[in-house]
Parts: structure tokens; C-alpha cells; sequence
């Protein structure tokens, strides 16, 4: 299993403001499963890795849902970000790519923590 639910990854962005606080006390729980998703998305797409645009159309999410999840699992050095390619709009975005210990942690359901 994941354990990001303690983080707030955006808290250094929103200052502790109370809405986004009281947002990410309501949604925490979701941090660990919602990281072993895009985890399994990047790892699936094998040596092409996967822009954040093509997580997030993989698993039928906004952006600003899944970039955060990006962040922890960088942090967590799970994943890492190697090169860029267009996305849908043409825009650059960097492709992530698993590491090993990505690898080993969605595999082995083992404990990851940023």
C-alpha cells in the first residue's frame, strides 16, 4: 500500500488556507490508491513512458487531480521525468518514467513513501 495520506502536497501553494486544508482532510484517503493507479498507467506504457496529459486520459481525470500524485511519486523517487513530447494541444510535457523502486513497489504491493 501507498502512505501519502499525511501529505499536503499543495500546502506550501495554498498557505493553509482553510478550504484547501478541509479539501485535503476530505480527500487524503484517495492519495495512496489514486498514486498506485497513475504508478501502473506510467509503468504500462513501457520505454515510451507517459506525459501527465496521457495519465490522465488513461484514467479519465483532470490534470489538476493526478499532477499532485505526479509530484508525491517523484518525491517518493518511484518515478522520474526524462525528456519531453506534445501533448494533445501540442504543448510540451515531460514523460515519466517507473524506476526500479517504482517497479518494485507496485509489484510487490510494498510500502512507498514520499
Amino acid at each position: 500500500m501507498f502512505d501519502f495520506a499525511g501529505d499536503d502536497i499543495c500546502s506550501s501553494r495554498h498557505g493553509g488556507a482553510p478550504a484547501s486544508t478541509a479539501t485535503h482532510e476530505r480527500v487524503k484517503h484517495t492519495y495512496g490508491p489514486r498514486c498506485r493507479e497513475v504508478l501502473k498507467v506510467i509503468i504500462t506504457s513501457g520505454f515510451q513512458g507517459a506525459t501527465l496529459d496521457q495519465v490522465c486520459i488513461a484514467l479519465g481525470k483532470m490534470p489538476h487531480a493526478l499532477s499532485p500524485r505526479i509530484t508525491q511519486l517523484k518525491r517518493g523517487r518511484l518515478i522520474v521525468g526524462r525528456g519531453t513530447r506534445p501533448t494533445r494541444s501540442g504543448c510540451p510535457a515531460t514523460v515519466y518514467f517507473a524506476t526500479l523502486a517504482g517497479e518494485q513497489a507496485l509489484t510487490a504491493g510494498g510500502a512507498a513513501r514520499a
